[in-house]
């Protein structure tokens, strides 16, 4: 390679400003501006609000106003009548390129973290969870965005699942498109378990959905 730039300063200033006047007309600005986000996380774009109440008419809430299920402490908890094997998403956030989902199949618990599809944090309840009324929480524990996380999922107080690891955290958003949905996963399915069966509606009674950020 052939430097130019100490021979040629006079050039090398004009090809400067025409490299500006080329970025600023083709909307270019702020170069670098999407890596801003990973190096100060802080400057993101979300919600003011640190707790929220749902129920099933919850859908479509665009991602930088729903809760950081994703990037943020937090404790879900679900009041939910189940039938027989339930089957279905209670809740999801993002889309197929990544996310967060809680969802049963034939009455077993499942969780997954779908981490931009470079991992798949998941793991499942042991047994088929009864039909009748219960309260489901999922806490979620991240001290840092550059820490592993982890998730305690309970039913009626007891863990059913496995604590589950998250070994790298999504500091951004998953998603400029995807949303938070109740009760279904409208748009593209978080997890791959339930993509033949989209959006995979959720056949019990989901009554509240109670998201606190701490």
């Amino acid at each position: 390679m052939n430097n130019l730039a100490a021979q040629e300063p006079e050039r090398l200033e004009e090809m400067k400003e025409l490299f500006l006047a080329e970025a600023e007309k083709n909307l270019a600005f702020p170069i670098g501006g999407g890596l801003w986000i990973n190096t100060y996380p802080e400057d993101r774009l979300g919600s003011p609000y640190s707790s929220w109440l749902f129920d099933e008419s919850t859908t479509r809430m665009p991602e930088f106003t729903a809760p950081g299920l994703g990037r943020e402490s937090n404790l879900v908890t679900i009041d939910v009548d189940l039938e027989d094997n339930a089957s279905g998403v209670l809740y999801a956030l993002g889309g197929s390129g990544g996310g967060v989902s809680l969802f049963m199949e034939n009455g077993i618990l499942k969780y997954e973290y779908n981490m931009l599809l470079l991992d798949r944090y998941k793991d499942e309840s042991d047994s088929p969870i009864p039909a009748g009324h219960h309260t489901i929480t999922v806490d979620t524990t991240i001290e840092d965005l550059y820490s592993p996380g982890e998730v305690v999922i309970r039913v009626d107080g007891s863990e059913v699942v496995p604590p589950i690891t998250i070994e790298t955290i999504v500091i951004g958003a998953f998603s400029a498109s995807e949303t938070f949905d109740v009760g279904t996963d409208l748009g593209a399915p978080v997890s791959l378990d339930y993509a033949d069966l989209a959006p995979f509606e959720f056949d019990g009674t989901i009554n509240k959905v109670e998201v606190n950020l701490y």
